[in-house]
């Protein structure tokens, strides 16, 4: 008895101390919210929930769960504790390149991207089977009827294109070269984002830590998981089709329209547009699913050696609080 007394005021100490620095760290975090030095911060906090003995440096850190989406501002990310706890801490930021947020990130992170990874050339011109299969689960209803044009999210997802098509002059020497490549032109909304696609596929080629914690994902894929297996009704870049994807966001993560709005607050349209948060939010609470679903499952690899798969995940294994 005498020994259990003499502890219990060191064991007490200990637990005031570690509360008193983790309300130190909630404080600077929704201070801080996308300041670069706010993953660290949020390492930390998961880092302290999760350690046994009190000492956030004893186990390599929590991993985060990132949300990234291209921008006019470049890349703007969000990212998500991983570690079970009642409240979905997070941080945001807007960098200027993806090898930017795999140096913020952690070496067990999850980092999803709306972005092909993995593409076809002329050595491997055939169409991405993760294209084609998004393409047809976004075009149908739960039963697999096919929706009314107006309704069909399929469009939403571009064909990938050809490695070599990422040096075209302008958009006429991209539809020539794809077309060599692959036999088709590329799209013209393709084509505004392949500094996005070469910025990725030259990280992911040159950095093996890139390749172990970067994944693709497709926001209306995404969206189409966490809704049960159905599209979404609306267009994206319209009111009711942001008000809808919020529903969605909210039924898995219940602050979802706050921190919107929070990150609405922090950009400009001309930085950071509606759905690039949107998109952000919901392919960072895909990675922070305790089960993903990956198509292919076993994926074919491009002639760089990258895998051409995305990953999606059904509403229940999000694990809303």
């Amino acid at each position: 008895m005498p020994s259990s007394i003499s502890i219990l005021p060191i064991n007490v100490d200990n637990l005031l101390h570690r509360q008193d620095v983790y309300h130190r760290l909630q404080t600077a975090l929704a201070v801080n919210r996308s300041s670069p030095t706010a993953p660290v911060i949020l390492h930390a906090m998961a880092a302290m929930r999760t350690s046994r003995d009190g000492n956030s440096n004893s186990e390599p850190d929590p991993p985060l769960a990132w949300g990234v989406d291209g921008c006019p501002g470049g890349w703007f990310y969000i990212a998500i504790a991983l570690d079970a706890t009642d409240e979905w801490e997070w941080c945001c930021g807007l960098v200027d390149s993806l090898c930017k947020i795999v140096e913020r990130a952690g070496g067990r992170d999850r980092v999803f991207v709306d972005i092909p990874i993995g593409l076809p050339d002329k050595r491997n011109p055939e169409p991405r089977q993760c294209d084609l299969e998004a393409r047809r689960l976004l075009n149908r209803d739960r039963c697999g009827t096919l929706l009314p044009v107006g309704k069909r999210r399929g469009t939403s997802v571009f064909p990938a294109p050809a490695r070599e098509t990422l040096d075209a002059k302008d958009y006429l020497d991209a539809c020539a070269i794809n077309q060599m490549a692959t036999g088709k032109k590329v799209g013209k909304q393709v084509f505004t984002i392949f500094d996005k696609i070469r910025d990725a596929d030259q990280l992911l080629r040159d950095n093996a830590s890139a390749r172990a914690i970067v994944s693709e994902v497709h926001p209306e894929l995404c969206f189409w998981g966490l809704n049960d297996g159905h599209p979404m009704q609306h267009n994206k870049k319209q009111l009711p089709g942001r008000n809808e994807r919020l529903t969605v966001l909210q039924s898995c993560w219940p602050q979802a329209k706050s921190v919107w709005d929070e990150i609405c607050s922090l950009y400009h349209r001309n930085e950071v547009a509606y759905d690039d948060i949107t998109d952000a939010m919901v392919a960072a609470v895909i990675a922070r699913a305790n089960l993903l679903n990956r198509f292919p499952e076993e994926p074919p690899r491009d002639t760089k050696g990258l895998p051409m798969q995305m990953i999606w995940a059904a509403r229940e294994m999000v694990g809303a609080p």
